[in-house]
């Protein structure tokens, strides 16, 4: 598994987790402690607004569906200090 499948992987996995106890420890394991959450308009930045962001949507229906993750969602991870490095590449070929 590459660097950036685990960071997606542990990404849905803290969306996916309804257990608050784990989640909170994936929070902190994921982002740094003033790292952010953006989806355009809405901003959560820190442990506790990124955790009450996560807690919210997973609280409600998307789309007017009766589940969550049932409709079309895009997501942005913004790190205060990456975890991982992360390189562009130059060019293919």
């Amino acid at each position: 598994m590459t660097s950036v499948e685990n960071l997606v992987g542990r990404h849905v996995a803290v969306w996916s987790e309804p257990d608050p106890s784990p989640r909170r420890q994936a929070i902190a394991a994921l982002w740094t402690e003033d790292g952010a959450h953006c989806t355009p308009p809405l901003e959560a930045r820190g442990y506790e607004a990124i955790e009450a962001r996560i807690t919210g949507a997973r609280d409600r229906p998307v789309n007017g569906s009766d589940g969550v993750g049932s409709g079309p969602t895009i997501l942005t991870v913004v790190p205060a200090k990456p975890r991982i490095p992360i390189r562009a590449s130059r060019g293919a070929g």
